[in-house]
């Protein structure tokens, strides 16, 4: 429970932090560098699993072997405690984020770290302090949930409304796409086209996965949000399609592994990192904690329940619907982004809200730093 609260308090606090401390001109770039590193996490994690003994993993394998098991455990725990302790060192190191003194009313404090973020550039860092105080309208603190969710429901900020809408939504597709479940269904998948080992399949799946992730942090600062974003979409919903004619036909075994690859390539160049980036973008500094955490929730709670009821989907509609029903919710999301979601790349977090608030949306601004 203490792992899982962790994750979720990090999955809010991070993108929050990196967009709120980050030039414009890289903020794309840094942003996505959190979601490499979730993905390089997981790599490990399955190549630990594919080197560990199996046998000393499974814990009801008999008194004899408990021991072992324990042992292992043991081990993989010590390893998470390592680096979670390693992570919590460094942040004491990092500087406030300035949004969040502003909001406390400490612009110094706010003065200062924007100083330090800057590389001592006091110039930078008076204009950025400025855009931050207009950003804040001179508002003491933020907007709580309750407040946010009104706005939500069409009874508090009108400013607040529109974008929070825009990365509700944009969250949803991230899980309703089906990753969890074609990620679940990969050693099936890998099985049929002649991969009898599991383990080797999982770090090959994962390794697509990390190194798209690294083509998305290379690419987001140059090709901006909206088209990684949407050919990432269009490029799952045909992958998801040709997994459904696989359940559906019966072809050759390969079509099954090059529409898995491409699913998750895919994935990984928008659908995966470009939320993460657009919630803080998008989010007004007023309201980017509490909107950011509701955010966060419906994400992992979609998450649960699409790894909970993704069996029951199979047994009452088989496989191919099932991936059907993905590729059609990628195809939707796609045509959302071209109608609502604004491009952020280059822009400071203080424009963003001012598109929000003139009503428009930018396709391409140009990109220059802050």
């Amino acid at each position: 429970m203490l792992l899982g609260a962790g994750v979720g308090a990090s999955s809010v606090a991070v993108p929050v932090y990196v967009a709120e401390t980050a030039p414009a001109a890289l903020r794309g770039a840094l942003g996505s560098v959190t979601q490499l590193a979730v993905t390089v996490g997981i790599l490990l994690a399955y190549v630990a699993g594919a080197l560990a003994p199996h046998e000393s993993l499974e814990y009801a394998c008999g008194p004899a072997r408990r021991g072992a098991a324990r042992g292992a455990w043991r081990s993989l725990a010590l390893v998470g405690a390592v680096l979670g302790g390693g992570v919590v060192g460094a942040a004491a190191l990092l500087p406030e984020s300035p949004a969040w003194l502003v909001a406390k009313r400490r612009r110094a404090a706010a003065a200062r770290a924007l100083t330090t973020l800057r590389g001592g550039d006091d110039a930078r860092a008076a204009r950025d302090l400025d855009a931050l105080v207009r950003s804040t309208g001179g508002a003491d603190d933020g907007l709580g949930v309750r407040v946010v969710l009104a706005a939500l429901c069409g009874g508090g900020d009108a400013g607040v409304r529109r974008p929070l809408a825009i990365v509700l939504c944009v969250m949803l597709f991230q899980q309703f796409s089906g990753i969890n479940a074609v990620i679940f269904y990969s050693g099936p998948l890998l099985a049929s086209a002649g991969m009898a080992n599991g383990d080797l399949g999982g770090v090959l799946v994962m390794t697509v996965q990390v190194l798209a992730t690294g083509l998305a942090l290379v690419l987001m600062d140059r090709l901006g949000r909206r088209p990684l974003l949407a050919g990432s979409l269009c490029g799952m919903a045909a992958a998801a399609a040709l997994l459904a004619l696989h359940f559906l036909l019966e072809p050759p075994p390969f079509v099954a592994l090059v529409a898995l690859f491409l699913y998750i390539a895919a994935f990984s160049l928008g659908l995966g990192p470009v939320p993460w980036l657009l919630m803080p973008e998008l989010l007004p500094t007023r309201a980017r904690g509490a909107a950011a955490a509701l955010a966060t929730v419906l994400n992992w709670s979609c998450s649960f329940l699409v790894t909970e009821t993704f069996a029951g989907l199979v047994a009452r509609i088989g496989a191919a619907g099932a991936f059907f029903g993905f590729a059609l919710v990628c195809a939707v999301g796609a045509a959302f982004v071209a109608a609502a979601v604004p491009e952020t790349k280059g822009l400071r977090l203080d424009e963003v809200e001012a598109l929000f608030r003139a009503g428009t949306a930018v396709a391409a601004p140009s990109s220059r730093d802050e």
